[in-house]
């Protein structure tokens, strides 16, 4: 991954959010190869556990997801909630990232999904793991389509 995977390690862990536009625009790029032709309700970013978000000072995925939205003129919302810890999947195997996610999310309260076109925003796709259980709780509240984006690829 390079530069964009330091880039980005650089941002979440290192906290230089002067990094984000950076970040933004690679994952423009992405929404405009691939869904900009489109109608999208909001944009989802996935959530941090609280405990997580805490540590960290923010989450970078809403943080990217902010400056997307802002670009492409799509609303940002939180829609989606980790209601318990989970281990970083970083050096998880798909099957253990599933596992892991098992049970972790859910809607934030009073969000209303249904019959809205969302795009999941994150910061690396690798397994879909994260997406997948994203989406799946989404779709299960009864969103019309999910898709995701990322800035980057794992």
């Amino acid at each position: 991954m390079g530069v964009v995977r330091e880039t980005i390690l650089r941002f979440k862990y290192g906290r230089e959010y002067a990094l984000r536009p950076w970040l933004g625009r690679w994952m423009r790029d992405g929404f405009r190869q691939h869904y900009a032709g489109e109608s999208w309700d909001a944009l989802i970013p996935v959530p941090l556990h609280a405990e997580r978000r805490k540590i960290r000072g923010f989450n970078q995925s809403a943080e990217i997801a902010r400056w997307l939205g802002a670009q492409v003129k799509i609303p940002v919302v939180e829609g989606l909630v980790r209601v318990r810890p989970t281990l970083s999947q970083a050096r998880l195997k798909r099957a253990e990232r599933l596992r892991n996610l098992r049970g972790a999310l859910d809607l934030a309260p009073g969000f209303d999904p249904r019959g809205q076109r969302l795009l999941l925003c994150d910061d690396v796709f690798t397994t879909g793991a994260t997406a997948d259980a994203c989406a799946k709780v989404l779709q299960k509240a009864g969103a019309a389509e999910v898709a995701a984006l990322a800035v980057a690829r794992g």
